[in-house]
C-alpha cells in the first residue's frame, strides 16, 4: 500500500516543533526577579499590618499613577492589539 500522506501544516503562528535555544533576555529574567520581589512586598504589607480598605485604595491609586506614563507611551501599540480583532 502506498505511504499515509503528510500531516497538514500548522496553523499560522504555531510551531511545529518547540523552538529549540530560544533563551530568555537579560532584562526579561531582571523584570521576573523584580516582580516577584514587588509581589512578596505586597504580601508582606497587606498581612503585616491589619489592611484597610483605605490602605486598598492608596495601592490601586499609586498602581495606576505607577503604570500611567508606560500606557500612554505604549499607546498605538495597545490600540494595535485592539484593532486586530
Amino acid at each position: 500500500p502506498p505511504p499515509p500522506p503528510p500531516p497538514p501544516p500548522p496553523p499560522d503562528g504555531c510551531f511545529s516543533q518547540p523552538v529549540v535555544g530560544a533563551a530568555m533576555t537579560g532584562i526579561a529574567i531582571l523584570l521576573l526577579v523584580a516582580s516577584a520581589f514587588v509581589h512578596a512586598g505586597w504580601n508582606l504589607l497587606g498581612k503585616h499590618r491589619n489592611p484597610t480598605s483605605a490602605f486598598f485604595l492608596l495601592a490601586a491609586l499609586f498602581g495606576t499613577l505607577l503604570l500611567t506614563p508606560v500606557i500612554l507611551w505604549n499607546w498605538t501599540l495597545l490600540a494595535a492589539f485592539g484593532s486586530a480583532g
